[in-house]
Protein backbone atom coordinates (compact mmCIF):
# COMPACT_ATOMS: atom_id res chain seq x y z
CA UNK A 1 0.00 0.00 0.00
CA UNK A 2 1.22 3.63 -0.59
CA UNK A 3 3.22 4.85 2.84
CA UNK A 4 0.56 8.05 2.44
CA UNK A 5 -2.10 5.43 4.06
CA UNK A 6 0.11 2.54 5.21
CA UNK A 7 2.04 5.38 7.76
CA UNK A 8 -1.36 7.08 8.69
CA UNK A 9 -3.36 6.50 12.03
CA UNK A 10 -7.04 6.53 11.77
CA UNK A 11 -8.72 9.88 11.64
CA UNK A 12 -12.47 11.27 12.09
CA UNK A 13 -10.97 14.78 11.96
CA UNK A 14 -12.70 17.05 9.61
CA UNK A 15 -9.56 19.05 9.34
CA UNK A 16 -7.36 18.42 6.76
CA UNK A 17 -4.81 15.67 8.03
CA UNK A 18 -1.01 16.69 8.73
CA UNK A 19 0.93 14.35 6.48
CA UNK A 20 4.53 13.92 7.83
CA UNK A 21 5.86 11.00 5.60
CA UNK A 22 8.13 11.94 2.47
CA UNK A 23 6.50 11.71 -0.77
CA UNK A 24 8.31 8.79 -3.13
CA UNK A 25 8.01 7.15 -6.28
CA UNK A 26 5.13 5.14 -6.34
CA UNK A 27 2.88 3.19 -8.99
CA UNK A 28 -0.53 3.36 -8.70
CA UNK A 29 -3.17 1.14 -10.23
CA UNK A 30 -6.88 2.45 -10.97
CA UNK A 31 -10.14 1.97 -12.67
CA UNK A 32 -12.79 3.98 -13.47
CA UNK A 33 -16.19 2.53 -13.02
CA UNK A 34 -18.83 2.73 -14.92
CA UNK A 35 -21.88 5.56 -15.10
CA UNK A 36 -24.42 5.24 -11.93
CA UNK A 37 -22.16 3.37 -10.07
CA UNK A 38 -22.59 4.35 -6.69
CA UNK A 39 -19.50 4.69 -3.77
CA UNK A 40 -20.44 1.45 -1.80
CA UNK A 41 -18.70 -1.78 -0.13
CA UNK A 42 -21.45 -3.93 -2.52
CA UNK A 43 -19.90 -3.14 -5.39
CA UNK A 44 -16.82 -5.32 -4.24
CA UNK A 45 -17.01 -9.16 -5.12
CA UNK A 46 -17.36 -11.19 -1.95
CA UNK A 47 -18.23 -7.49 0.17
CA UNK A 48 -18.82 -9.17 3.34
CA UNK A 49 -15.35 -10.78 3.52
CA UNK A 50 -13.48 -7.38 2.97
CA UNK A 51 -13.59 -4.89 6.58
CA UNK A 52 -13.27 -1.06 6.16
CA UNK A 53 -10.21 0.76 7.57
CA UNK A 54 -10.59 4.44 8.85
CA UNK A 55 -8.58 6.71 6.72
CA UNK A 56 -7.88 10.46 7.12
CA UNK A 57 -10.34 11.95 5.37
CA UNK A 58 -8.95 13.56 1.60
CA UNK A 59 -7.90 17.08 1.48
CA UNK A 60 -9.86 18.36 -1.06
CA UNK A 61 -13.70 19.11 -1.07
CA UNK A 62 -16.04 17.48 -3.13
CA UNK A 63 -14.16 13.95 -2.54
CA UNK A 64 -14.55 11.23 -0.48
CA UNK A 65 -13.03 7.95 -0.13
CA UNK A 66 -13.64 4.45 1.93
CA UNK A 67 -10.81 1.29 2.33
CA UNK A 68 -11.61 -1.70 2.27
CA UNK A 69 -9.06 -4.71 2.79
CA UNK A 70 -8.48 -8.59 3.35
CA UNK A 71 -6.19 -11.10 3.95
CA UNK A 72 -6.81 -14.72 2.97
CA UNK A 73 -5.92 -17.35 5.63
CA UNK A 74 -2.23 -18.68 5.57
CA UNK A 75 -1.37 -21.90 3.15
CA UNK A 76 0.99 -23.75 2.35
CA UNK A 77 3.49 -22.62 0.00
CA UNK A 78 2.28 -24.98 -3.17
CA UNK A 79 6.55 -25.28 -4.92
CA UNK A 80 7.37 -27.01 -1.20
CA UNK A 81 5.48 -30.28 -3.15
CA UNK A 82 8.11 -30.51 -5.54
CA UNK A 83 11.22 -30.09 -3.45
CA UNK A 84 9.79 -32.82 -0.67
CA UNK A 85 10.66 -35.90 -1.89
CA UNK A 86 13.93 -34.88 -1.33
CA UNK A 87 13.70 -33.17 2.11
CA UNK A 88 14.90 -35.52 5.27
CA UNK A 89 12.91 -33.41 7.30
CA UNK A 90 9.11 -32.66 5.70
CA UNK A 91 8.58 -30.36 8.96
CA UNK A 92 10.75 -28.12 7.90
CA UNK A 93 8.75 -27.06 4.95
CA UNK A 94 5.79 -27.45 6.74
CA UNK A 95 6.22 -24.24 8.71
CA UNK A 96 6.13 -22.11 5.01
CA UNK A 97 2.92 -20.09 4.22
CA UNK A 98 1.98 -17.71 1.84
CA UNK A 99 -0.94 -15.01 2.52
CA UNK A 100 -2.30 -13.04 -0.30
CA UNK A 101 -3.78 -9.20 1.08
CA UNK A 102 -6.20 -7.52 -1.14
CA UNK A 103 -6.65 -3.40 -0.63
CA UNK A 104 -9.50 -1.04 -2.54
CA UNK A 105 -9.59 2.41 -2.14
CA UNK A 106 -12.89 3.48 -3.65
CA UNK A 107 -12.79 6.94 -4.46
CA UNK A 108 -15.79 9.62 -5.44
CA UNK A 109 -15.31 12.30 -7.50
CA UNK A 110 -17.91 14.02 -9.08
CA UNK A 111 -20.05 11.64 -10.14
CA UNK A 112 -18.40 9.02 -10.88
CA UNK A 113 -16.15 6.27 -8.88
CA UNK A 114 -12.81 5.55 -8.79
CA UNK A 115 -10.85 2.11 -7.54
CA UNK A 116 -7.21 1.58 -6.69
CA UNK A 117 -6.72 -1.64 -6.46
CA UNK A 118 -3.58 -3.08 -4.37
CA UNK A 119 -1.89 -6.76 -3.62
CA UNK A 120 -5.06 -8.98 -5.34
CA UNK A 121 -7.41 -6.05 -5.25
CA UNK A 122 -8.19 -5.91 -8.49
CA UNK A 123 -9.65 -9.23 -8.19
CA UNK A 124 -12.73 -7.45 -5.97
CA UNK A 125 -13.61 -5.44 -9.37
CA UNK A 126 -16.19 -7.16 -11.18
CA UNK A 127 -15.86 -7.05 -14.79
CA UNK A 128 -19.71 -5.22 -15.33
CA UNK A 129 -18.58 -2.51 -13.02
CA UNK A 130 -15.83 -1.50 -15.31
CA UNK A 131 -15.79 1.35 -17.93
CA UNK A 132 -14.01 -0.45 -20.69
CA UNK A 133 -11.35 1.15 -22.32
CA UNK A 134 -10.97 3.73 -19.99
CA UNK A 135 -6.80 3.11 -19.24
CA UNK A 136 -6.69 2.92 -22.75
CA UNK A 137 -7.70 6.41 -23.49
CA UNK A 138 -6.02 7.83 -21.08
CA UNK A 139 -2.77 6.37 -22.06
CA UNK A 140 -3.15 7.38 -25.67
CA UNK A 141 -3.44 11.15 -24.52
CA UNK A 142 -1.07 11.84 -22.92
CA UNK A 143 1.85 8.97 -24.02
CA UNK A 144 4.82 10.80 -26.05
CA UNK A 145 3.51 9.48 -29.72
CA UNK A 146 7.62 8.45 -30.26
CA UNK A 147 7.87 7.03 -26.79
CA UNK A 148 5.73 3.54 -26.58
CA UNK A 149 7.36 1.22 -25.15
CA UNK A 150 4.54 -2.07 -25.80
CA UNK A 151 1.27 -2.77 -26.87
CA UNK A 152 -0.95 -5.79 -26.26
CA UNK A 153 -2.99 -7.22 -29.54
CA UNK A 154 -5.67 -9.44 -30.52
CA UNK A 155 -7.20 -10.28 -33.60
CA UNK A 156 -11.13 -10.09 -34.35
CA UNK A 157 -11.83 -13.66 -33.74
CA UNK A 158 -12.18 -15.94 -30.73
CA UNK A 159 -9.04 -18.34 -31.20
CA UNK A 160 -6.88 -15.68 -32.66
CA UNK A 161 -3.94 -14.73 -30.23
CA UNK A 162 -3.19 -12.57 -28.09
CA UNK A 163 0.05 -10.95 -28.65
CA UNK A 164 2.20 -8.43 -26.70
CA UNK A 165 5.14 -7.04 -28.27
CA UNK A 166 7.54 -4.87 -26.70
CA UNK A 167 9.92 -2.17 -27.94
CA UNK A 168 13.42 -2.46 -26.55
CA UNK A 169 13.99 0.74 -26.67
CA UNK A 170 10.65 3.62 -26.70
CA UNK A 171 10.37 4.62 -30.07
CA UNK A 172 7.13 5.04 -32.51
CA UNK A 173 4.25 3.08 -32.53
CA UNK A 174 4.66 1.73 -36.26
CA UNK A 175 7.87 0.25 -34.78
CA UNK A 176 6.00 -2.07 -32.90
CA UNK A 177 5.04 -3.70 -36.32
CA UNK A 178 0.81 -3.71 -35.04
CA UNK A 179 -1.78 -3.77 -37.84
CA UNK A 180 -4.45 -1.66 -36.02
CA UNK A 181 -6.86 -2.49 -38.82
CA UNK A 182 -6.22 -6.57 -38.66
CA UNK A 183 -5.72 -6.40 -35.02
CA UNK A 184 -7.79 -4.49 -32.29
CA UNK A 185 -5.15 -2.56 -29.72
CA UNK A 186 -6.34 -3.78 -26.07
CA UNK A 187 -3.05 -2.26 -23.87
CA UNK A 188 -0.45 0.15 -24.54
CA UNK A 189 2.50 1.57 -22.33
CA UNK A 190 5.24 4.15 -23.25
CA UNK A 191 6.81 6.97 -21.60
CA UNK A 192 4.73 10.71 -20.46
CA UNK A 193 4.77 13.81 -22.37
CA UNK A 194 4.63 15.58 -18.89
CA UNK A 195 6.54 14.19 -16.11
CA UNK A 196 4.76 16.18 -13.87
CA UNK A 197 1.80 13.67 -13.95
CA UNK A 198 4.24 10.44 -14.62
CA UNK A 199 7.08 9.42 -15.55
CA UNK A 200 5.27 6.17 -17.41
CA UNK A 201 1.94 5.12 -18.56
CA UNK A 202 0.29 1.79 -19.27
CA UNK A 203 -3.76 1.11 -19.79
CA UNK A 204 -6.46 -0.99 -20.83
CA UNK A 205 -9.18 -0.90 -19.00
CA UNK A 206 -7.76 -0.11 -15.90
CA UNK A 207 -4.54 2.45 -15.74
CA UNK A 208 -1.32 1.76 -14.48
CA UNK A 209 0.77 5.12 -13.75
CA UNK A 210 4.85 5.66 -12.46
CA UNK A 211 5.09 8.77 -10.55
CA UNK A 212 7.94 10.18 -8.66
CA UNK A 213 7.41 11.88 -5.52
CA UNK A 214 3.84 10.78 -5.28
CA UNK A 215 1.69 9.80 -2.09
CA UNK A 216 -2.06 9.22 -1.93
CA UNK A 217 -2.60 13.02 -0.10
CA UNK A 218 -2.35 14.21 -3.78
CA UNK A 219 -4.61 11.59 -5.23
CA UNK A 220 -7.53 13.94 -5.57
CA UNK A 221 -5.39 16.62 -7.81
CA UNK A 222 -4.52 13.63 -9.66
CA UNK A 223 -7.70 11.79 -9.98
CA UNK A 224 -9.06 15.14 -11.50
CA UNK A 225 -6.27 15.44 -13.94
CA UNK A 226 -6.61 11.76 -15.28
CA UNK A 227 -9.96 12.44 -15.68
CA UNK A 228 -9.17 15.28 -17.80
CA UNK A 229 -7.42 13.10 -20.24
CA UNK A 230 -10.17 10.64 -20.41
CA UNK A 231 -12.37 13.39 -21.45
CA UNK A 232 -9.94 14.45 -24.12
CA UNK A 233 -9.80 13.51 -27.32
CA UNK A 234 -6.41 14.35 -28.90
CA UNK A 235 -5.90 10.93 -28.95
CA UNK A 236 -7.54 10.75 -32.14
CA UNK A 237 -4.59 12.62 -34.09
CA UNK A 238 -1.90 9.77 -33.22
CA UNK A 239 -3.73 6.90 -32.62
CA UNK A 240 -7.36 7.33 -34.30
CA UNK A 241 -7.56 3.79 -34.84
CA UNK A 242 -8.68 2.83 -31.09
CA UNK A 243 -11.96 3.60 -31.47
CA UNK A 244 -12.74 1.77 -34.38
CA UNK A 245 -14.04 -1.40 -33.33
CA UNK A 246 -13.72 -2.03 -29.31
CA UNK A 247 -14.20 -5.98 -28.68
CA UNK A 248 -16.89 -6.91 -25.24
CA UNK A 249 -16.73 -8.99 -22.73
CA UNK A 250 -19.60 -11.52 -22.15
CA UNK A 251 -20.14 -9.65 -19.57
CA UNK A 252 -20.76 -6.42 -20.63
CA UNK A 253 -23.92 -4.76 -20.34
CA UNK A 254 -25.44 -4.69 -24.08
CA UNK A 255 -24.62 -7.93 -24.96
CA UNK A 256 -27.49 -9.24 -23.37
CA UNK A 257 -29.82 -7.05 -25.66
CA UNK A 258 -27.55 -7.20 -28.80
CA UNK A 259 -27.94 -11.36 -28.38
CA UNK A 260 -31.61 -11.18 -27.86
CA UNK A 261 -31.48 -8.89 -30.81
CA UNK A 262 -29.89 -11.63 -32.68
CA UNK A 263 -32.19 -14.30 -31.50
CA UNK A 264 -35.05 -12.42 -32.77
CA UNK A 265 -33.52 -12.00 -36.48
CA UNK A 266 -32.81 -15.74 -36.52
CA UNK A 267 -36.49 -16.32 -35.17
CA UNK A 268 -38.02 -13.79 -38.17
CA UNK A 269 -35.29 -15.33 -40.74
CA UNK A 270 -33.68 -12.42 -41.36
CA UNK A 271 -31.96 -12.53 -44.56
CA UNK A 272 -28.94 -10.34 -42.96
CA UNK A 273 -28.08 -13.04 -40.87
CA UNK A 274 -24.87 -15.58 -42.28
CA UNK A 275 -23.64 -18.40 -40.93
CA UNK A 276 -19.79 -19.09 -41.53
CA UNK A 277 -16.77 -21.36 -39.97
CA UNK A 278 -15.59 -19.57 -37.23
CA UNK A 279 -11.69 -18.91 -37.35
CA UNK A 280 -10.57 -22.35 -35.86
CA UNK A 281 -11.23 -24.15 -38.80
CA UNK A 282 -8.52 -22.29 -40.62
CA UNK A 283 -6.67 -24.38 -43.06
CA UNK A 284 -8.56 -27.88 -41.95
CA UNK A 285 -10.39 -29.90 -44.43
CA UNK A 286 -13.86 -29.25 -43.95
CA UNK A 287 -16.39 -31.63 -46.18
CA UNK A 288 -19.61 -30.96 -44.82
CA UNK A 289 -21.37 -29.63 -41.81
CA UNK A 290 -23.44 -31.63 -39.14
CA UNK A 291 -26.34 -29.34 -37.48
CA UNK A 292 -28.51 -30.19 -34.88
CA UNK A 293 -29.71 -31.04 -31.48
CA UNK A 294 -31.19 -34.47 -30.41
CA UNK A 295 -31.00 -34.97 -34.36
CA UNK A 296 -29.16 -34.08 -36.82
CA UNK A 297 -28.97 -32.82 -40.26
CA UNK A 298 -25.78 -33.14 -42.79
CA UNK A 299 -25.21 -30.02 -44.64
CA UNK A 300 -22.33 -29.08 -47.28
CA UNK A 301 -22.76 -25.76 -47.03
CA UNK A 302 -23.64 -23.00 -43.84
CA UNK A 303 -25.70 -21.62 -46.11
CA UNK A 304 -28.63 -18.71 -44.53
CA UNK A 305 -31.54 -20.57 -46.23
CA UNK A 306 -30.40 -24.12 -45.85
CA UNK A 307 -29.47 -23.18 -41.84
CA UNK A 308 -32.71 -21.87 -41.47
CA UNK A 309 -34.42 -24.80 -42.91
CA UNK A 310 -32.73 -26.95 -40.41
CA UNK A 311 -33.83 -24.26 -37.60
CA UNK A 312 -37.50 -25.29 -38.56
CA UNK A 313 -37.01 -28.86 -36.74
CA UNK A 314 -36.00 -26.81 -33.47
CA UNK A 315 -38.66 -24.56 -33.31
CA UNK A 316 -40.23 -26.06 -30.14
CA UNK A 317 -36.94 -25.50 -28.22
CA UNK A 318 -35.59 -22.46 -26.56
CA UNK A 319 -32.49 -20.54 -27.17
CA UNK A 320 -31.36 -22.52 -30.34
CA UNK A 321 -28.75 -20.58 -31.05
CA UNK A 322 -26.92 -22.04 -28.14
CA UNK A 323 -28.63 -26.40 -28.03
CA UNK A 324 -28.27 -26.66 -31.16
CA UNK A 325 -24.44 -27.46 -32.20
CA UNK A 326 -22.42 -27.50 -35.20
CA UNK A 327 -19.76 -29.86 -35.88
CA UNK A 328 -16.70 -29.97 -38.91
CA UNK A 329 -16.32 -32.47 -40.28
CA UNK A 330 -13.99 -34.09 -42.84
CA UNK A 331 -14.83 -36.65 -45.70
CA UNK A 332 -14.83 -39.88 -43.65
CA UNK A 333 -17.00 -37.90 -40.93
CA UNK A 334 -14.74 -37.31 -38.54
CA UNK A 335 -14.49 -33.90 -36.30
CA UNK A 336 -11.78 -31.79 -37.73
CA UNK A 337 -12.04 -29.58 -34.63
CA UNK A 338 -14.49 -29.29 -31.34
CA UNK A 339 -18.25 -28.98 -31.59
CA UNK A 340 -19.77 -24.94 -31.49
CA UNK A 341 -22.79 -23.83 -30.85
CA UNK A 342 -24.73 -22.05 -33.47
CA UNK A 343 -24.35 -19.11 -32.33
CA UNK A 344 -20.40 -18.81 -32.67
CA UNK A 345 -21.26 -19.80 -36.38
CA UNK A 346 -23.65 -16.21 -36.61
CA UNK A 347 -22.14 -13.68 -38.92
CA UNK A 348 -24.77 -10.25 -38.27
CA UNK A 349 -24.52 -6.82 -37.55
CA UNK A 350 -27.09 -4.95 -35.20
CA UNK A 351 -27.85 -1.78 -34.06
CA UNK A 352 -28.21 -0.06 -30.63
CA UNK A 353 -30.48 1.56 -28.97
CA UNK A 354 -27.11 3.30 -27.45
CA UNK A 355 -26.16 4.59 -30.86
CA UNK A 356 -24.22 2.56 -31.70
CA UNK A 357 -23.12 -0.25 -34.45
CA UNK A 358 -22.48 -3.89 -32.97
CA UNK A 359 -21.02 -6.75 -35.06
CA UNK A 360 -20.95 -10.47 -33.79
CA UNK A 361 -18.02 -12.65 -35.31
CA UNK A 362 -16.56 -16.16 -34.13
CA UNK A 363 -18.89 -15.79 -30.98
CA UNK A 364 -17.49 -12.34 -30.03
CA UNK A 365 -19.37 -9.17 -30.30
CA UNK A 366 -17.45 -5.94 -31.83
CA UNK A 367 -18.50 -1.92 -31.37
CA UNK A 368 -17.71 -0.27 -34.09
CA UNK A 369 -17.20 3.21 -34.70
CA UNK A 370 -20.01 4.46 -37.33
CA UNK A 371 -17.24 6.92 -39.46
CA UNK A 372 -14.90 3.79 -39.77
CA UNK A 373 -17.82 1.66 -40.73
CA UNK A 374 -18.71 4.58 -43.33
CA UNK A 375 -15.16 4.37 -44.74
CA UNK A 376 -14.53 0.99 -45.22
CA UNK A 377 -18.51 0.49 -46.91
CA UNK A 378 -17.07 3.43 -49.33
CA UNK A 379 -14.22 1.63 -50.25
CA UNK A 380 -15.52 -1.35 -51.17
CA UNK A 381 -18.30 0.27 -52.85
CA UNK A 382 -16.22 1.99 -55.12
CA UNK A 383 -13.85 -1.12 -56.01
CA UNK A 384 -14.21 -2.22 -59.83
CA UNK A 385 -17.16 -4.83 -59.89
CA UNK A 386 -16.54 -7.40 -62.58
CA UNK A 387 -19.26 -9.84 -62.39
CA UNK A 388 -20.75 -8.88 -65.26
CA UNK A 389 -18.21 -8.95 -67.60
CA UNK A 390 -16.28 -11.96 -66.63
CA UNK A 391 -20.20 -13.83 -66.27
CA UNK A 392 -18.70 -16.66 -63.98
CA UNK A 393 -20.79 -20.35 -63.90
CA UNK A 394 -22.64 -20.54 -60.83
CA UNK A 395 -21.52 -22.46 -57.90
CA UNK A 396 -23.45 -25.63 -57.26
CA UNK A 397 -22.31 -27.31 -54.26
CA UNK A 398 -23.60 -30.52 -54.96
CA UNK A 399 -22.15 -31.05 -58.29
CA UNK A 400 -18.98 -29.75 -56.49
CA UNK A 401 -19.20 -32.24 -54.07
CA UNK A 402 -15.75 -33.85 -53.51
CA UNK A 403 -15.39 -38.10 -54.96
CA UNK A 404 -12.16 -38.50 -53.77
CA UNK A 405 -9.67 -37.06 -50.91
CA UNK A 406 -7.50 -34.22 -52.74
CA UNK A 407 -10.21 -32.67 -54.16
CA UNK A 408 -11.81 -29.93 -53.04
CA UNK A 409 -14.83 -27.73 -54.02
CA UNK A 410 -12.67 -24.57 -54.88
CA UNK A 411 -10.32 -26.71 -56.85
CA UNK A 412 -13.01 -28.69 -58.89
CA UNK A 413 -14.63 -25.33 -59.58
CA UNK A 414 -11.60 -24.03 -61.01
CA UNK A 415 -10.91 -26.76 -62.97
CA UNK A 416 -14.11 -26.47 -64.68
CA UNK A 417 -13.93 -22.75 -65.23
CA UNK A 418 -10.71 -22.97 -66.58
CA UNK A 419 -11.36 -25.95 -69.23
CA UNK A 420 -15.04 -24.56 -70.31
CA UNK A 421 -13.61 -20.73 -70.72
CA UNK A 422 -10.03 -22.36 -71.82
CA UNK A 423 -8.42 -19.88 -69.71
CA UNK A 424 -5.02 -21.30 -67.74
CA UNK A 425 -5.44 -23.37 -64.56
CA UNK A 426 -3.00 -22.03 -61.94
CA UNK A 427 -4.77 -23.40 -58.94
CA UNK A 428 -1.95 -25.68 -57.02
CA UNK A 429 1.05 -24.28 -59.69
CA UNK A 430 2.70 -22.25 -56.69
CA UNK A 431 5.74 -20.42 -57.53
CA UNK A 432 8.91 -22.23 -55.73
CA UNK A 433 11.65 -20.23 -54.35
CA UNK A 434 12.86 -22.69 -51.67
CA UNK A 435 11.67 -26.00 -49.57
CA UNK A 436 9.58 -23.47 -47.44
CA UNK A 437 8.97 -20.53 -49.60
CA UNK A 438 5.77 -20.67 -51.91
CA UNK A 439 3.63 -18.43 -53.74
CA UNK A 440 0.09 -19.10 -54.91
CA UNK A 441 0.32 -16.95 -57.83
CA UNK A 442 -3.38 -16.62 -58.59
CA UNK A 443 -6.21 -19.76 -59.08
CA UNK A 444 -7.06 -18.56 -62.42
CA UNK A 445 -5.08 -16.53 -65.12
CA UNK A 446 -7.75 -15.17 -68.35
CA UNK A 447 -6.17 -13.47 -71.59
CA UNK A 448 -6.89 -10.27 -70.54
CA UNK A 449 -4.57 -10.16 -67.64
CA UNK A 450 -6.76 -11.19 -64.90
CA UNK A 451 -6.13 -13.14 -61.98
CA UNK A 452 -8.72 -15.11 -60.43
CA UNK A 453 -8.58 -16.01 -57.15
CA UNK A 454 -11.52 -18.03 -56.09
CA UNK A 455 -13.17 -18.92 -52.70
CA UNK A 456 -16.41 -19.89 -50.79
CA UNK A 457 -17.54 -16.68 -48.84
CA UNK A 458 -19.69 -19.25 -46.08
CA UNK A 459 -15.98 -20.15 -44.89
CA UNK A 460 -14.78 -17.10 -42.83
CA UNK A 461 -11.37 -17.92 -42.48
CA UNK A 462 -10.93 -18.94 -46.15
CA UNK A 463 -11.93 -15.00 -47.24
CA UNK A 464 -8.88 -14.24 -45.28
CA UNK A 465 -6.80 -16.60 -46.76
CA UNK A 466 -8.30 -15.77 -50.05
CA UNK A 467 -7.39 -11.68 -49.85
CA UNK A 468 -4.33 -12.44 -48.45
CA UNK A 469 -3.45 -14.77 -51.34
CA UNK A 470 -3.76 -11.24 -53.62
CA UNK A 471 -1.62 -9.17 -51.64
CA UNK A 472 1.16 -11.84 -50.91
CA UNK A 473 1.22 -12.58 -55.14
CA UNK A 474 0.97 -9.13 -56.00
CA UNK A 475 4.46 -8.15 -53.61
CA UNK A 476 6.54 -10.59 -55.44
CA UNK A 477 5.26 -9.60 -59.11
CA UNK A 478 7.74 -7.60 -59.64
CA UNK A 479 10.52 -10.29 -59.82
CA UNK A 480 12.22 -11.49 -62.67
CA UNK A 481 11.22 -15.30 -61.52
CA UNK A 482 7.78 -14.38 -60.83
CA UNK A 483 6.95 -13.00 -63.80
CA UNK A 484 9.09 -15.93 -66.33
CA UNK A 485 6.11 -18.13 -64.65
CA UNK A 486 3.45 -15.86 -65.05
CA UNK A 487 4.19 -15.45 -68.50
CA UNK A 488 4.82 -18.95 -69.50
CA UNK A 489 1.02 -19.75 -68.91
CA UNK A 490 0.08 -16.32 -70.53
CA UNK A 491 2.03 -17.37 -73.44
CA UNK A 492 0.05 -20.40 -73.34
CA UNK A 493 -3.49 -17.95 -74.00
CA UNK A 494 -1.55 -15.82 -75.94
CA UNK A 495 1.55 -16.23 -77.75
CA UNK A 496 2.88 -12.81 -78.57
CA UNK A 497 1.76 -11.68 -74.65
CA UNK A 498 4.22 -9.18 -72.96
CA UNK A 499 4.42 -8.09 -69.35
CA UNK A 500 3.53 -4.70 -70.19
CA UNK A 501 2.78 -2.40 -67.38
CA UNK A 502 1.80 -3.06 -63.73
CA UNK A 503 -1.51 -1.30 -63.97
CA UNK A 504 -2.57 -3.57 -67.12
CA UNK A 505 -3.03 -6.33 -64.46
CA UNK A 506 -5.44 -6.76 -62.41
CA UNK A 507 -6.63 -9.41 -59.28
CA UNK A 508 -9.82 -10.63 -59.25
CA UNK A 509 -11.46 -11.24 -56.01
CA UNK A 510 -14.21 -13.78 -57.24
CA UNK A 511 -16.16 -14.64 -54.44
CA UNK A 512 -19.59 -17.27 -54.11
CA UNK A 513 -22.16 -16.54 -52.22
CA UNK A 514 -26.07 -17.63 -52.20
CA UNK A 515 -26.68 -13.79 -51.13
CA UNK A 516 -28.31 -11.66 -53.66
CA UNK A 517 -27.30 -8.01 -54.81
CA UNK A 518 -23.46 -7.01 -55.20
CA UNK A 519 -20.96 -8.83 -53.86
CA UNK A 520 -19.02 -5.85 -52.05
CA UNK A 521 -22.83 -5.61 -50.16
CA UNK A 522 -23.27 -9.00 -49.32
CA UNK A 523 -19.57 -9.61 -47.29
CA UNK A 524 -19.64 -9.14 -43.76
CA UNK A 525 -17.79 -5.84 -41.84
CA UNK A 526 -14.88 -7.85 -40.88
CA UNK A 527 -14.91 -9.45 -44.18
CA UNK A 528 -14.78 -6.25 -45.91
CA UNK A 529 -11.99 -4.74 -43.49
CA UNK A 530 -10.05 -7.58 -44.66
CA UNK A 531 -10.79 -6.91 -48.24
CA UNK A 532 -9.90 -3.56 -47.68
CA UNK A 533 -6.52 -3.97 -46.44
CA UNK A 534 -4.89 -6.20 -48.70
CA UNK A 535 -6.63 -4.44 -51.56
CA UNK A 536 -4.52 -1.45 -50.73
CA UNK A 537 -1.71 -3.17 -50.17
CA UNK A 538 -2.37 -4.56 -54.15
CA UNK A 539 -2.92 -1.27 -55.12
CA UNK A 540 -0.09 0.31 -53.53
CA UNK A 541 2.28 -1.63 -55.81
CA UNK A 542 0.67 -0.35 -58.67
CA UNK A 543 -1.95 -3.15 -60.06
CA UNK A 544 -5.82 -3.22 -60.10
CA UNK A 545 -8.04 -4.61 -57.75
CA UNK A 546 -11.58 -5.96 -58.80
CA UNK A 547 -14.33 -7.74 -57.21
CA UNK A 548 -16.57 -10.51 -59.28
CA UNK A 549 -19.41 -12.78 -57.71
CA UNK A 550 -20.31 -16.42 -58.28
CA UNK A 551 -23.52 -17.17 -57.31
CA UNK A 552 -24.31 -19.73 -55.14
CA UNK A 553 -27.54 -22.15 -56.24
Amino acid sequence: MDAGVRGSRPSTSRNPPTWTLEERAVQITLNLLRSGIELSRALLREATRFREIDVHPPNVEGVNWRLFVRSKPAKPAAWTQSVASIVVDPSGLSRLRTQSSAGVLLVGLQDRVFAVTFGTGHHALEPVTVEPGFGLRVTANVVAHDRVTSANTKGFNRSARSQKTILPAASAFADLGVEPAEEWIRQLSGRVTDNAFASTVEGSDSLRLNIKEFSLRGLPVKLHQIMSHYENDAYRETFPFLDNFIRLGRDDPVVGGLDAAVAELVRSRDASVAFAAPDPFEQLAIHHYRIGYYQHVDLDELTTDSVYEVLEEFEQYDDVLQKVKVRALNEDSEDVDRRYSLYDYVQVEVDHADGGRYALTSGSWFRIDRDYLAEVDEYVEGMADLTADLDLADWDPAALKPKKKSDTAEGLYNERLARDRKWQLLDKENLVYSRYQRIEVCDVLTPDRQLLCVKNATKSSTLSHLFAQGSVSASSMHEAKYQNHLMGFMRRLDRSAQYGRREDWTFVYAIATAKLGPVGKSLFFFSKLNLVIHARQIEALGYRVALAKIQMV
